[in-house]
């Protein structure tokens, strides 16, 4: 009972935090960007694309113009977990 509360009070305070499904864990939801490492996702229009600096994290995009100005809307790490929100 007791681990019962301990969560329900973990995700109303926001403790429990989201996964975002990255093309590294659901390759299959994503598709190529030409000329580019970038990945889009299928249904949402974002466009993920890969930190070559650190390679730990993937840098996204509302949609592809937003990705040609360079205008990030997060950064995610590999895992789902987020990194940063702009």
């Amino acid at each position: 009972m007791l681990v019962i509360l301990l969560i329900f009070v973990a995700v109303v305070v926001g403790l429990v935090e989201t996964l975002h499904h990255t093309p590294t864990t659901h390759p299959d939801e994503f598709e190529n960007v030409r000329g580019s490492k970038a990945k889009r996702h299928k249904q949402t229009g974002e466009v993920w694309e890969p930190d070559l600096l650190h390679k730990d994290h993937w840098e996204v995009y509302k949609n592809k113009k937003m990705w040609e100005r360079g205008k990030r809307d997060r950064s995610v790490w590999n895992d789902g977990r987020l990194k940063d929100k702009f």
